[in-house]
């Protein structure tokens, strides 16, 4: 495996505000992710009853540019402090072309122990060298086949990459508040509210789910079974990932934190627990 990145990246204070200093980052990155790997003699065969793995070679780069704004907008008023960041990000990926993300993000302190937090973003996620470019993994598989009413079927699944995938995209809300009293240095606590779309999941089904699919008239699966002509009993599925999942996620983050020097070092204590209110996963229902 061999990554090379090179980076250029600026960042410091471009004019003085009523409120403090318009703050500035930018910078230009540049990133190559490249794979190989070469397979043991009996794999390449089809030998092994699982994980018959093959030669696998697989590159791609991603040329990025971003800039980030720091807006100072009041500073200790009789109303309190505030301060927007705004950060928008160009990605270009050499396998699935260019793509935008963003974030704007408020945070309001009405006094200076406590702290309001808005952020609404735009994310993504490219597919790693495996999901585009998996070269053909052969494992022995055992399905139940409804449309021949056959259980312990016995036949041949074939794992691959998906070259033309895209990069899955993310909508995020994040309200939250934080706590930091002045009585008590070095506690923090916060509560943080998310909501969470993504769109364009990239899909991973197993051999099972393809042939029920299927069976059920979702025709598109169908072209990933190999049926023998005579008896029509299953004998190979042909599995590659897909942009078809949609994820919806609600819930609630709390942390608490304290940390005071001691002795010769420090003292860090952190409780973490997150609150699931929703998650609705959206199975695909074509293979496009």
């Amino acid at each position: 495996y061999e990554q090379t990145v090179a980076s250029a990246n600026l960042t410091g204070d471009l004019v003085d505000m009523p409120a403090g200093p318009l703050s500035l980052a930018t910078g230009v990155e540049y990133r190559e992710e490249k794979a190989t790997a070469v397979a043991d003699p009996i794999s390449k065969i089809n030998g092994w009853w699982a994980a018959n793995f093959k030669d696998f070679d697989g590159k791609y780069d991603v040329k990025e540019a971003y800039v980030e704004f720091g807006v100072p907008v009041l500073d200790k008023s009789v109303v309190g402090s505030l301060d927007f960041n705004v950060a928008g990000r160009f990605t270009d990926y050499s396998t699935s072309g260019s793509v935008e993300t963003w974030k704007l993000g408020m945070v309001y302190r009405p006094v200076e122990s406590l702290g309001l937090r808005v952020t609404r973003s735009r994310d993504i996620r490219a597919p790693n060298l495996q999901e585009l470019y998996t070269p053909g993994v052969v494992a022995n598989q055992i399905v139940n086949d409804p449309q021949t009413g056959t259980s312990g079927v016995r036949m041949t699944q074939t794992t691959s990459g998906n070259p033309d995938l895209d990069p899955e995209s993310a909508d995020e809300w994040l309200v939250g508040i934080v706590f930091q009293p002045t009585f008590l240095d070095g506690f923090q606590a916060s509560v943080d509210y998310y909501d969470i779309t993504i769109k364009d999941a990239i899909a991973t089904s197993s051999s099972q789910f393809i042939i029920d699919r299927c069976y059920e008239g979702l025709t598109d699966f169908c072209s990933a079974i190999t049926r023998d002509p005579v008896t029509q009993q299953i004998t190979a599925v042909n599995l590659k990932p897909f942009n078809a999942l949609e994820e919806t996620t609600k819930g609630v983050d709390f942390e608490l934190s304290y940390a005071q020097p001691l002795g010769g070092g420090d003292l860090n204590l952190r409780w973490m627990a997150t609150y699931v209110d929703e998650l609705e996963i959206v199975t695909p229902v074509t293979t496009i």
